[in-house]
């Protein structure tokens, strides 16, 4: 089992994946090391998106980030755990395309 820094929430982990983390106490945390991994403190709201839900990789979202005034286009790939986009998908009817490993985190 693994437990996630930046959720609490433990998971199946194959341990063969794990890379080191080295840690400067004067430049990092790592608890913000962690949630900039899921990105979820930085993003505000996802606007719209753009693409095909049947095809994955065509798809694409706008994303305000927090304190930022532009947005960006992110591909779902890089968004596909954040649970930002998880509500945003639930809300537009696009509930089928969240990860099954997600659906009873939300």
């Amino acid at each position: 089992m693994l437990r996630e820094l930046a959720s609490n929430k433990e998971s199946e982990f194959n341990t063969h994946l794990l890379r080191p983390y080295i840690h400067n106490a004067t430049q990092d945390n790592p608890y913000e090391v962690a949630l900039k991994e899921t990105q979820s403190q930085d993003i505000e709201n996802i606007l719209r998106h753009k693409g095909n839900p049947r095809k994955l990789t065509s798809l694409t979202f706008e994303v305000k980030w927090v304190g930022e005034s532009k947005t960006t286009w992110e591909p779902w790939k890089g968004l596909r755990s954040n649970s930002i986009l998880h509500n945003y998908l639930t809300t537009n009817g696009l509930q089928r395309l969240i990860p099954k490993q997600f659906l009873d985190e939300d």
